[in-house]
C-alpha cells in the first residue's frame, strides 16, 4: 500500500483496544521519513533501538527493549531494531519479529523496520485478520544508488583514516535508510561474530585494508608483500600525499622512472625506502630495463630481490641472444644496489655460478675483489677447455681490467720475446706452464739471448731527462703489466713511452737500486712503492700456493698500479711536473712457483731468495741453466737451489726473462687527446685482395700498429704525416670487426670499427 495508507493503518491501530504491537515497513528512505514525520506528534514517542545502551558496543536484545518500551504509556514507535535483528541473519530476523506481535504492551508500540517486507509473511491468520504487519510501497519511482550498503567493521586503531564513521555497532541502525553508500564502523567486532547476516559485512583490520580500499593503483597488490608496519608507514604516506602517484612522484620522480632508482636497494636507504621501491616495482615495472621487470615480477619481498638481482642470470646460457643485454642491466642494476661491496647475496651467487663450469665466469663482474677473483678461479680451474680468444672476448665485458691485463702487449717487432711475455701472462693466470713457454725457458737458460737484445736499465734512465720530472720506484714490476698499463692510460688520456732494460743479478731490491741514486743526483724526486713485491712475498692467506693454486693475487696486483697510475696523473696535473717515470728493481715469477716438476740443484752452498740463487762455491760446479753475476749463481729455468725456501705467490732472484727484464716507463700527458679514426669503415675483400685500412692520426707518430684478433700490425710508411695504411695478413669474415690502435707505444684509440663485404658476395648466386 501506499505511504498515505500506511499512516491511515497507523492512525486507526492508535484508536483501536489493541494492546500489541504492530509492524510497519517501508521500502525507501523517503518513506522512512514520512512515517516518523506522520508519528512525531505530542502524546507520541519515537524511540531509537540504539539510545537504549551506552556502550559503543551495544547491541540491544528484546527482551531489555520491551522492557524499556511495553510499559511505557505513551504510544511508542520503536526504530532501528530490524537492523539488529540483520545482523543475526533471515531466521532470528523473522522469529523475533513474529514473536514480537503477540507480546502485550501498557499502551501502543509500532514497531518501523525497514526493506523487511519478503521476511515479514506469516501463515498466521490471526496477524492478517488483525493487520499487524503493514507493508508500505516505495515513494521513489527509482531506487536509490545507496539502497545496496554495506557494513564495513575497522579496526579501531585505523578510525582516523575514515571519515565520516561510527563508533561501535551500536550505531548499525544508522545505516537504515543512510546517504551513505557504507557505513564504516569502528569495532572490535569482526564478520565472523554474524555468519548469517543479511548486511554484506567487509573488515578493514589492517593498514593494507585500508589502502586497498581508499587508494586506487594499489588493489591488486598481494597483502604478503608486506608487513602492518611497513603497510601503515606506507598509508600515513598516503595520506599526507593524497595519492599513490604522489608518493611515487615524490620519491623516485615519477613512475616511468624507476629504473634509475635501484639505488633504493642499496644499504645507504631506510629498509621503508626499499621496501617502497619494491612496491612501486611491483605496480608499475621498470620500464625498458627488462632484467629489473623480470627479477620484479618474481621478487616476493625487498630481500627477495636483492637476491635475484645477483641470481636470475643464471636462468639464461651464455649464447643466448638476450644474455648480453640483460647481462649490462644487471651490472647496472648491482652496482646501484651494492656497490663494490661484498654481500651475502653475493657469497651464495658465486656458489651457484660455479654450476655452469667453463662458463661460470661470464656471470660474474668485476664490481668487488671478490667477484674478480673467482672469475680468476674459474677460469684456472677450467683451464683445459679455455679458447684464449673466446676468454678475452667474454672478459672485455665480464673483467675488462683482467682482458687488458692479458691483451698482447707491442713494444717492438724486433723484440723476439714479446711473444714470450704475452704467453708468460696467459699461463699465469690460466695456472699453467704451457709446453711452448718451457721450451722457451730452457733454451735461454742456456742461450740467454736477452743480454744482447735489451740495453742494462742504467743506461736507459741516465739518458731520461730530468727536468720537472718525478719517478716512481715499484718494486717487482714486470714487464707482464704493460698491457695493463697501456690501457689504463688511455683511459686517463696519457702519453706512454716505454723502454724495456736489464735488471741487475740476483734480481733482488738490494743490487738493483743503482737508478734511485742517478735520479737523486740529478734532482728527480723518487717516490718507492713496495705494496706489489709485498704481495708476491707475503700475500694474504689465500693467495699461498699452499693454499690456493690460482693467482688470485693478481686482482690486488691491478689495484696496486691502478694507485700508482693515478697518483702518477695527479702529478701531472698540478702543474709543477712534465713527467713521470715508472721504474722497477726486477720482476717476478709465478711459474716458478707452481713448477710441480722442479729441479733442486744440491751445492756446497745453500740457496738464497727461496733456491732461486746460490752463492758461487769453489767446491761446487755452476749449472748449465745458471748465470753468474755479483757473486751469484742465478737460475734461467724453473729450478731451485736446495736450502732455499719455495715462496708460496711469486719469486725473485733468478734469471729468467720475466726476473731479469724490466719496464722503464716514461710517462706524459698531452694536451688535448689524440684523434684517431679509420677513414675507410668498410672495407671489401676477396682471397686474393687482404684487408686493409687506412688510419688517421691527428697528430705525427713515428710508428703506428693495430691490435686486432689478439696479433699486432704495423702500418706501412705513412702517405702523408698523418695517415697511415694497414695490411692484415689474416682472413676476416663479413661484418663488424674491431681494432685498437698503437702509436709509439702509447694506445691512442680502442675498439675502432670497421665493417667487412666479401667481392661479389652480393650478386653470388646459389643453385
Amino acid at each position: 500500500m501506499e505511504i498515505i495508507q500506511a499512516q491511515a493503518r497507523v492512525a486507526r491501530y492508535l484508536d483501536n483496544e489493541l494492546h500489541t504491537p504492530i509492524i510497519v515497513d517501508v521500502s525507501d528512505r523517503i518513506g522512512w521519513e514520512e512515517l516518523k514525520k506522520f508519528f512525531s506528534v505530542p502524546g507520541q514517542k519515537i524511540i531509537e533501538a540504539k539510545d537504549l545502551g551506552s556502550d559503543p558496543e551495544y547491541i540491544p536484545q528484546v527482551d531489555k527493549i520491551l522492557q524499556a518500551v511495553g510499559t511505557d504509556t505513551n504510544p511508542i514507535m520503536l526504530v532501528g531494531l530490524s537492523a539488529y535483528l540483520k545482523l543475526y541473519g533471515e531466521d532470528r530476523l523473522k522469529s523475533t519479529l513474529k514473536s514480537l506481535l503477540d507480546v502485550p504492551v501498557e499502551k501502543k508500540l509500532v514497531i518501523l523496520t525497514y526493506k523487511c517486507g519478503s521476511y515479514l509473511t506469516f501463515d498466521d491468520p490471526r496477524i492478517n485478520a488483525q493487520h499487524k504487519v503493514v507493508l508500505a510501497d516505495a515513494i521513489a519511482d527509482i531506487e536509490s544508488p545507496y539502497e545496496t550498503r554495506s557494513l564495513v567493521f575497522v579496526n579501531p586503531n585505523l578510525a582516523e583514516f575514515f571519515d565520516p564513521h561510527v563508533d561501535g555497532v551500536r550505531d548499525i541502525p544508522d545505516i537504515e535508510p543512510t546517504p551513505f553508500e557504507n557505513l564504516h564502523i569502528i569495532t572490535n567486532r569482526h564478520k565472523n561474530d554474524f555468519p548469517s547476516s543479511l548486511f554484506n559485512i567487509e573488515e578493514v583490520r589492517s593498514a593494507f585494508d585500508v589502502i586497498k580500499e581508499k587508494y586506487d593503483g594499489l588493489s591488486n597488490i598481494d597483502p604478503a608483500l608486506g608487513n602492518e608496519d611497513l603497510w601503515h608507514w606506507l598509508l600515513n604516506s598516503l595520506k599526507k600525499a593524497g595519492s599513490w602517484v604522489k608518493v611515487v612522484n615524490k620519491a623516485f620522480g615519477g613512475t616511468d622512472k624507476l629504473s634509475a632508482h635501484a639505488d633504493s636497494l642499496s644499504s645507504s636507504k631506510t629498509k621503508k625506502e626499499a621496501w617502497l621501491y619494491f612496491i612501486a616495482l611491483k605496480v608499475h615495472g621498470a620500464g625498458d630495463n627488462q632484467y629489473l621487470n623480470i627479477i620484479s615480477r618474481e621478487a616476493k619481498s625487498t630481500e627477495d630481490l636483492k637476491r635475484l638481482a645477483y641470481e636470475k642470470i643464471l636462468s639464461y646460457e651464455a649464447n643466448d641472444s638476450k644474455f648480453d643485454s640483460l647481462y649490462d642491466e644487471r651490472k647496472d642494476l648491482l652496482e646501484k644496489i651494492f656497490g663494490n661491496s661484498d654481500s651475502t647475496e653475493l657469497v651464495n651467487f658465486l656458489k651457484l655460478a660455479k654450476g655452469k663450469g667453463v662458463d661460470g665466469y661470464k656471470y660474474l663482474t668485476d664490481l668487488t675483489p671478490k667477484e674478480k677473483k673467482e672469475v680468476i678461479s674459474m677460469i684456472a680451474e677450467n683451464n683445459e677447455n679455455v679458447d684464449i680468444k673466446g676468454l678475452l672476448k667474454s672478459l672485455r665485458k665480464t673483467f675488462p681490467g683482467l682482458c687488458d691485463y692479458l691483451s698482447p702487449f707491442h713494444l717492438d717487432d724486433a723484440d723476439k720475446f714479446e711473444p714470450y711475455f704475452n704467453d708468460y701472462k696467459v699461463c699465469k693466470v690460466l695456472n699453467i706452464i704451457s709446453p711452448e713457454l718451457s721450451k722457451i725457458v730452457t733454451d735461454q737458460a742456456e742461450k740467454r739471448e736477452y743480454n744482447t737484445i735489451y740495453s742494462s736499465r742504467a743506461s736507459i734512465v741516465s739518458k731520461l731527462p730530468s727536468t720537472k720530472a718525478i719517478a716512481y720506484f715499484l718494486d717487482a714490476l714486470g714487464v707482464e703489466f704493460l698491457s695493463y698499463i697501456q690501457h689504463r692510460a688511455y683511459d686517463k688520456g696519457l702519453k706512454l713511452s716505454i723502454k724495456l732494460g736489464l735488471a741487475n743479478l740476483p734480481s733482488i731490491t738490494s743490487i738493483n737500486k743503482e737508478f734511485i741514486e742517478d735520479f737523486n743526483a740529478r734532482g728527480v724526486k723518487v717516490k718507492n712503492v713496495k705494496d706489489l713485491d709485498n704481495l708476491k712475498h707475503e700475500g694474504q692467506g689465500d693467495y699461498n700456493y699452499e693454499h690456493t693454486k690460482y693467482p688470485l693475487h693478481l686482482v690486488e696486483e691491478l689495484d696496486v698500479i691502478d694507485k700508482v697510475l693515478n697518483d702518477a696523473n695527479l702529478d701531472l696535473e698540478n702543474g709543477e711536473i712534465d713527467t713521470v717515470y715508472i721504474v722497477s728493481d726486477h720482476g717476478a715469477s709465478r711459474l716458478a712457483v707452481i713448477n710441480e716438476t722442479e729441479h733442486f740443484h744440491v751445492l756446497e752452498k745453500k740457496g738464497e731468495h727461496s733456491g732461486r740463487c746460490c752463492p758461487v762455491s769453489e767446491l761446487s760446479d755452476k749449472p748449465e741453466c745458471a748465470t753468474e753475476e755479483n757473486g751469484f749463481w742465478c737460475l734461467a729455468n724453473y729450478d731451485r737451489f736446495k736450502g732455499g725456501r719455495k715462496s708460496s705467490v711469486e719469486v725473485h732472484g733468478g734469471a729468467t726473462l720475466e726476473e731479469v727484464v724490466v719496464p722503464i716507463i716514461t710517462i706524459t700527458k698531452p694536451g688535448k687527446r689524440v684523434e684517431c679514426k679509420i677513414e675507410n669503415p668498410v672495407i671489401t675483400v676477396s682471397f686474393k685482395d687482404k684487408p686493409r685500412l687506412t688510419i688517421y692520426c691527428s697528430v705525427k707518430v713515428k710508428e703506428l700498429a693495430v691490435l686486432f684478433n689478439g696479433k699486432y700490425y704495423q702500418a706501412k710508411e705513412a702517405h702523408n704525416d698523418f695517415r697511415h695504411e694497414v695490411e692484415m695478413d689474416t682472413r676476416m669474415s663479413e661484418g663488424e670487426h674491431f681494432i685498437d690502435v698503437y702509436a709509439d707505444g702509447t694506445l691512442i684509440a680502442q675498439g675502432l670499427k670497421f665493417t667487412v663485404k666479401k667481392k661479389g658476395s652480393s650478386e653470388r648466386k646459389f643453385f
